[in-house]
């Protein structure tokens, strides 16, 4: 490796390594031990290739030792030579954090290429986690007879602790929305209101136990092929407490006359 991202010495465990920003918006993050067995958090539905539905939430996966001995060798330089103090791109930035032995997390630094390397190996091993869920979310949108939801439902070994209303926070509203020609059409936050008052929302935190789910409505409009998304949040605290965000299409023939399921 060459003397820019060469470190002195070796990083302490654990390890983390997050990738947030963009526009649609990326959150993946991985916390790793020293044998390589991991926690992963996928967060939105851009942050990883997966089949539809996809899936959010904690998982339970291992990087490979080359992978492990990679990542350690970038969050070893990078303690030594990134900039102090948080980081600020333009708008729309995507950024690679590391950390280590539960430091603060760092600006990654190194080559490129290896950098983008690395990417790569770590979302392999992302998607590996995903059959193993420790308490994540599926969202699938469907028709009942109140009209089109998107049912979250709960899987993994534990309960999800998930948010769709806080009365007493200002801002923290589930939304949903239609994709159309003319941009997003949003579900308005005074039917979410309506529905929080008749007790079909939730207000505060809940526990999703695995198997179970909860429904959001979806606005007025949406016939079978529409397509939209969805923002709700993980509750907790710390890097725990994280903003929730995928994509719903109803099955059935678009307007264009192709079939979505």
């Amino acid at each position: 490796m060459d003397a820019v991202t060469e470190p002195s010495e070796r990083a302490p465990f654990p390890l983390t390594f997050g990738v947030s920003g963009g526009n649609p918006r990326v959150d993946l993050a991985m916390r790793v031990e020293a044998d390589g067995s991991a926690v992963v958090d996928v967060l939105t539905v851009w942050s990883l290739a997966q089949p539809s539905p996809a899936r959010l939430g904690a998982f339970r996966g291992r990087l490979p030792a080359a992978t492990l001995e990679a990542l350690a060798t970038v969050a070893a330089a990078s303690r030594e030579r990134a900039p102090s103090g948080l980081f600020a791109g333009p708008p729309g930035t995507v950024v690679r954090m590391v950390s280590a032995g539960g430091e603060r997390p760092v600006l990654a630094i190194g080559d490129e290429a290896r950098l983008a390397a690395l990417d790569r190996d770590i979302a392999e091993a992302a998607v590996g986690a995903l059959a193993d869920p420790i308490a994540a979310i599926v969202a699938e949108a469907r028709t009942g007879d109140g009209g089109p939801v998107v049912a979250l439902r709960a899987i993994g070994m534990e309960p999800f602790r998930l948010l769709l209303f806080a009365s007493d926070t200002p801002g923290f509203w589930a939304r949903t929305w239609i994709d159309t020609a003319a941009g997003q059409q949003p579900l308005d936050f005074e039917d979410v209101q309506r529905l929080v008052a008749a007790g079909a929302i939730p207000d505060g935190p809940i526990d999703l136990a695995p198997g179970s789910e909860v429904r959001l409505p979806i606005p007025a409009g949406a016939a079978p092929g529409s397509a939209g998304g969805y923002i709700a949040w993980r509750r907790g605290t710390g890097p725990e407490r994280r903003i929730l965000s995928g994509a719903w299409v109803l099955p059935g023939t678009a307007p264009g006359g192709d079939e979505r399921l």
